[in-house]
């Protein structure tokens, strides 16, 4: 498919987004515990990472990585032979894409007003070593 005319509507709209989702790596995280969990989500932050619960729950850490495939104009070089993760994607536009996280961790603070929150709350659990 060289022309982009071509393309199915989904791929368009990947096109028009930029291909965020080509350009990270999110990997799955256990779910926090305690606070000793919540505070080793900042190591991810330290390593320039963010920290994320998507909108099923499940918390992720985000390692920013453009895939080798991505070409200039967010074609995919192996879009037909794509894998199972990039054919199951969900296409979304970049402005729904930061609704679909419940939480951000971008920053160090950030882990710290969450905990505090969760605190405020009842819903944090004291750790071992940071209560």
């Amino acid at each position: 498919m060289e022309n982009i005319e071509d393309y199915p509507e989904d791929l368009k709209k990947c096109l028009d987004c930029g291909a965020e989702c080509c350009k990270s790596v999110a990997i799955e995280l256990p779910d926090p515990e305690d606070a000793d969990d919540y505070m080793d989500f900042k190591w991810y932050l330290y390593h320039g990472f963010t920290v994320f619960m998507d909108k099923d729950g499940d918390w992720h850490v985000d390692i920013p990585h453009r895939c080798h495939n991505l070409l200039a104009d967010n074609r995919c070089a192996v879009y037909k032979d794509r894998p199972p993760v990039c054919r199951d994607f969900e296409v979304r536009t970049c402005d729904d894409d930061d609704e679909a996280n419940v939480v951000d961790l971008e920053k160090p603070e950030d882990v710290d007003k969450y905990m505090d929150k969760l605190r405020a709350e009842g819903k944090l659990k004291p750790g071992k070593v940071f209560k």
